[in-house]
């Protein structure tokens, strides 16, 4: 059977080394859609005088400025995982 003999050991480098090139790509590629996203996704606001976004400016938690009717948090109240 006349041809090229390549062994199976250069085939596994050459497939390894490919797949290590797609995973980068592909990682890069996701992580230049994912701050074009949040790029987009800032633009619907604006900051006022003071250089915050609307969700920055009221960071009073003090329990005057909390309403009486709010629930209260509880450790138990968290979601578990692995816990059957």
């Amino acid at each position: 059977m006349g041809g090229i003999s390549v062994s199976y050991g250069g085939i596994r480098i050459l497939v390894l080394f490919g797949l290590a090139i797609y995973a980068f790509v592909i990682k890069n590629k996701i992580k230049k859609r994912r701050q074009e996203h949040i790029d987009q996704s800032l633009e619907n606001y604006e900051k006022d005088e003071n250089g915050l976004y609307p969700w920055e400016a009221n960071t009073d938690d003090s329990p005057e400025n909390i309403p009486q009717n709010a629930k209260v948090f509880k450790e138990k109240d968290k979601v578990r995982r692995g816990g059957w």
